[in-house]
């Protein structure tokens, strides 16, 4: 049953390297290189999970050597990765809702632009909620809320308030110009928004 297990773990893996490499290509990682690497357990290592585990092994860039994800990965590559990942999983797995914390991290214009028209997609194969400080993704949210804090001599209050289509300009206007929202950040934020119309 094992080597059973093992068999259909190289064939998934071997399709997983291709799928990961078309995903990563609109996320701005189009020079990557993605593998599987298997390694099987001493006979008593064996466990009920199967003979053998798998790592993520990639290379950002031609030249650099391939290596395991949490060690030659960038927070944002990281995010970006973890981002393809989902798009592909999301295929199979119904019924899932996906969280992406601040996947903006180390991203910031073209590239926060393209996690933004990625995470548009997977929105809509599954519920999808991203937390971000990025005007390129905030852009194409169907729903924005927006998370402030207020603070009194006792203690602190974090509120949620759902926008309206006006506010969330506004609002992506704001992330793009700071608290002076000016006519050139509105013009921006409309330029943004009307992209994931398009889509």
């Amino acid at each position: 049953h094992a080597q059973d297990l093992q068999k259909k773990r190289y064939k998934i893996a071997k399709s997983l390297e291709s799928e990961m490499i078309k995903a990563l290509t609109p996320l701005k990682l189009d020079k990557a290189n993605f593998q599987v690497i298997f390694k099987t357990y001493d006979e008593n290592q064996w466990k009920e999970t199967g003979i053998d585990t798998a790592e993520f092994w990639i290379s950002m860039n031609p030249g650099i050597p391939i290596a395991p994800l949490k060690k030659t990965a960038s927070g944002g590559e990281m995010s970006r990765f973890l981002l393809a990942l989902k798009l592909i999983l999301s295929m199979n797995h119904q019924g899932c809702t996906y969280i992406f914390d601040e996947i903006d991290t180390g991203a910031g214009g073209a590239v926060a632009q393209a996690i933004g028209e990625n995470l548009y997609q997977l929105g809509k194969k599954a519920p999808t909620i991203s937390i971000t400080h990025a005007a390129q993704i905030a852009a194409f949210a169907d729903t924005h809320f927006f998370v402030y804090k207020e603070f009194t001599d006792k203690t602190s209050l974090t509120h949620v308030k759902k926008l309206d289509s006006e506010a969330k300009k506004e609002e992506v206007a704001r992330m793009i110009s700071g608290n002076i929202i000016t006519s050139q950040a509105r013009a921006a934020a409309n330029i943004l928004i009307d992209q994931k119309n398009k889509l």
